[in-house]
């Protein structure tokens, strides 16, 4: 397939929900639809899986934003994000530990949350400077004494200043020209300076056809091919590139590059076909678990689904009744909410044990096998517990 004719390979989707956060109805608020529209392609210079740009969703995802939904850090001082925080500033420190003392005089953190990974990287840098659209990031500048913009980057309000580092913690997926991001972030550097970020690995999602992992607050779906051709394009190079620890996620350490990036043809060509190959066989996977799900659910079995966030793409697609489906996440402050357009709250895990159901679904790739060991200690032996790997993979 030649590359003018591949480029026109797409899945538009008529209708996903559109979800910015948990919520205490099945609705979205503040005039915010449940559902959108989602075009699945792809980038044909780097091969990297996008969502089509959309003018309606991009506006939805501007308000959601300045009302609180996370753009950026998923960091937090406990639980899951405590553990994002750590194996990400165990990447970071490696350019501590070998970067001279001026050449760590300031940092800027990018859609950095209530700010915990800025104060943790307080004592390493004379100045510590956030960015955040949304109120948490307020709320983390009294909490911990810190300077955290109420915008969006670029602001006026850093103008002209330059940094020993920046960082981005899942915001390059968020944004809708990573390329323009990419290319502009060189203004704000000192020499000698370095760009951190960190992207979900989407590897695993395009490899196996799920549809779970795609977002209307996503436009792009980084591997590690794709991600270094993407900052290639926008004149950064890695000086070092890898899995993480914890989370499924990708690092990058970055540098701006003097010379011109040699582009891997090879390597785009090859992420130009996964690309394809996803758009293709997403649709037929998506309603191979809805029939797996049918399946499991005859005869009026009952099935729990577990991190239901993944799980609502395939639920709407395939027009899923929701009678007989019960939703379990680990994260208590998800408790008694809902996903939009889904009248199904979700529920604990303690509420799974007191009340099983006959087949538990784990839709998470990254902590499945985990999760499974562990309910199979407090569920009966009559409960089957799959993972969504086992179902479409």
């Amino acid at each position: 397939m030649s590359k003018g004719k591949s480029a026109e390979l797409k899945w538009g989707i008529d209708a996903l929900p559109f979800m910015w956060g948990a919520q205490d109805t099945p609705h979205n608020q503040h005039g915010v639809p449940d559902e959108l529209p989602f075009v699945l392609s792809y980038d044909p210079s780097t091969g990297r899986v996008i969502q089509e740009k959309n003018a309606q969703v991009a506006e939805c995802l501007e308000r959601v934003y300045e009302k609180g939904s996370i753009l950026g850090s998923n960091v937090d001082d406990e639980g899951f994000g405590r553990r994002y925080a750590d194996d990400f500033l165990r990447f970071i420190s490696h350019w501590l530990e070998r970067a001279a003392d001026g050449t760590r005089e300031s940092v800027l953190e990018i859609g950095c949350g209530n700010g915990y990974l800025l104060e943790r990287l307080r004592p390493s840098f004379a100045t510590v400077i956030g960015i955040e659209p949304g109120p948490q990031g307020q709320e983390g500048a009294a909490r911990f004494g810190l300077e955290i913009i109420r915008d969006f980057f670029p602001s006026p309000l850093i103008e002209g200043r330059r940094f020993s580092a920046i960082i981005l913690t899942s915001v390059l997926e968020h944004v809708e020209d990573p390329v323009g991001l990419a290319s502009s972030l060189k203004d704000y550097l000192t020499p000698g300076g370095r760009i951190f970020v960190s992207v979900p690995d989407e590897g695993p999602y395009i490899a196996s056809h799920d549809v779970s992992t795609l977002f209307h607050e996503h436009w792009s779906y980084f591997d590690h091919q794709t991600l270094l051709s993407t900052m290639a394009l926008g004149g950064l190079v890695a000086e070092r590139c890898e899995g993480s620890n914890y989370g499924g996620s990708i690092y990058a350490e970055l540098r701006p590059s003097e010379d011109r990036i040699e582009i891997d043809r090879a390597g785009i060509e090859a992420a130009i076909s996964k690309a394809q190959d996803y758009i293709t066989k997403s649709r037929e996977s998506c309603y191979r678990l809805s029939e797996e799900c049918a399946n499991r659910r005859s005869g009026g079995r009952s099935l729990g689904v577990y991190v239901p966030s993944r799980f609502v793409n395939a639920m709407r697609i395939c027009q899923m009744p929701s009678d007989g489906i019960r939703f379990f996440d680990d994260d208590l402050s998800l408790a008694g909410t809902f996903y939009p357009g889904i009248p199904v709250a979700v529920e604990c895990r303690q509420s799974l044990i007191d009340r099983p159901v006959d087949t538990v679904l784990i839709m998470s790739r990254t902590f499945g096998p985990a999760l499974k060991e562990k309910l199979r200690e407090s569920l009966p032996a009559t409960t089957e517990i799959v993972l969504v790997s086992d179902l479409i993979d």
